[in-house]
C-alpha cells in the first residue's frame, strides 16, 4: 500500500517531467520559429541586395558606355532594366516592412492569449511573401532586359 508521501512524490515527480517536456517543446519550438525568420530575413535582404547590385551595374555601364562610347547600347532598354531593378528595391523593401508589421501582430496576438502562437496566415504575410516574389520577377526582368539592351544597341 502507497502512503500519502509516496504518493506525494510520485507526483512531484511526474510535474517536473511534464514541466521538462513542456520546455523542452518550447525550445524546439522557437528553433524551428527563429529559422523560419531567419531564411525570410535571407530572402529579403537577398532580394533587396541583388536588385541594389543590379540597379548599380546598369547604370554605372550606361553612363561609361554614354561618356566614353565604349560600347553602343540601347539606352531604352537600360534605362528599363534599371527602373526593373529600381522596382524589385521597391518590393524588397515592402516585403520587409510587412514582415515586421506581421511579426508585431504576431507578438501581440501572443502577448493577448498568453504566450499561445496564433496558427495561419495573414493578408500582411501573404502579401509580403507576393511581393518577394515580385521582387524576384523584376530581378530577372531586369537582367532580361539589360542583355537585350547590349545585345539590340542601335
Amino acid at each position: 500500500m502507497k502512503t500519502s508521501s509516496e504518493g506525494v512524490e510520485q507526483q512531484a515527480g511526474n510535474d517536473a517531467f511534464q514541466l521538462e517536456d513542456m520546455r523542452v517543446r518550447s525550445e524546439q519550438f522557437l528553433i524551428v520559429w527563429r529559422a523560419i525568420f531567419d531564411y525570410a530575413q535571407i530572402a529579403i535582404r537577398t532580394i533587396i541586395l541583388a536588385n541594389g547590385a543590379g540597379a548599380a551595374a546598369i547604370l554605372t555601364f550606361l553612363g561609361d558606355a554614354l561618356q566614353q562610347h565604349s560600347a553602343p547600347v540601347n539606352e531604352t532598354l537600360l534605362g528599363l532594366a534599371a527602373a526593373s531593378f529600381a522596382m524589385g528595391v521597391a518590393c524588397g523593401v515592402l516585403t520587409a516592412f510587412l514582415a515586421y508589421l506581421n511579426q508585431y501582430d504576431v507578438i501581440r496576438m501572443a502577448t493577448a492569449s498568453q504566450g499561445r502562437v496564433p496558427v495561419g496566415s495573414s493578408p500582411k504575410r501573404i502579401t509580403g511573401i507576393v511581393l518577394a516574389f515580385i521582387g524576384l520577377g523584376f530581378f530577372l526582368i531586369g537582367i532580361g532586359t539589360a542583355i537585350c539592351g547590349y545585345l539590340l544597341a542601335s
